[in-house]
């Protein structure tokens, strides 16, 4: 049995991409990622992922739109938003979309650790 989630992490900064896919290869996490909302919906139909970190701010279609078109391809998706906005309207509208958690950037290896964790506890409980 594999010790780690699958992960796509979608975001249109190459250096964030390869960030996130560092800390969480590293953590023993089987990490895909997408550059766009587009790449990202293409990528979840080839292949189910335990979490999906999404970027909120893509070029063809934001994350709220990927989330949904995500959710309606797999409704129990999880996905948690990733974003530099603190702003309580993007959060309410990302519950709405279907995301689970909402993680602010810059965010710390830690901190990004700690969340992936907790979507692994929720994925192991859901089993």
């Amino acid at each position: 049995m594999r010790e780690g989630l699958s992960i796509l992490v979608v975001d249109d900064e190459p250096a964030n991409r390869l960030l996130f896919e560092t800390v969480l290869s590293q953590a023993g996490h089987l990490v895909t990622t997408a550059d766009c909302g587009r790449a990202a919906v293409d990528a979840a139909a080839r292949a189910p992922f335990d979490l999906v970190l999404m970027d909120l701010g893509l070029p063809d279609f934001n994350g709220f739109e990927a989330t949904r078109r995500l959710r309606a391809q797999a409704p129990s998706a999880l996905v948690f938003a990733l974003t530099a906005d603190d702003d309580p309207k993007l959060r309410r509208e990302g519950a709405r979309a279907g995301m689970g958690a909402y993680l602010t950037k810059p965010i710390s290896p830690q901190d990004l650790l700690e969340a992936v964790g907790r979507a692994k506890a929720r994925s192991i409980q859901d089993a």
